[in-house]
């Protein structure tokens, strides 16, 4: 997907998601994704209230904090099989 919309392969450090034809970057990427989530995640779509900037602001400041406000894990989370399921 990095290739065809010709972002860089290597260093890449932002969050992308593609629905569709669209693509969405940074906070739109996030919210696009709770669109699928069921209530009350949905609710917070409502954050598109708020402008871009202010959205892509805070979502970097959560990104350069995230191991901090939400821990470190030395290795990737295996599912459950129920997990697996649900993807």
């Amino acid at each position: 997907m990095l290739r065809e919309l010709g972002l860089p392969l290597e260093d890449y450090e932002t969050f992308a998601v593609r629905d569709g034809n669209a693509v969405f970057y940074r906070s739109d990427a996030y919210l696009q994704l709770l669109r699928y989530l069921p209530y009350p995640w949905r609710l917070l779509d409502a954050m598109h209230i708020v402008p871009r900037t202010v959205r892509d602001w805070l979502y970097d400041r959560i990104a350069q904090n995230r191991s901090r406000l939400f821990g470190h894990r030395d290795r990737c989370i295996v599912p459950t099989p129920a997990q697996r399921a649900r993807f």
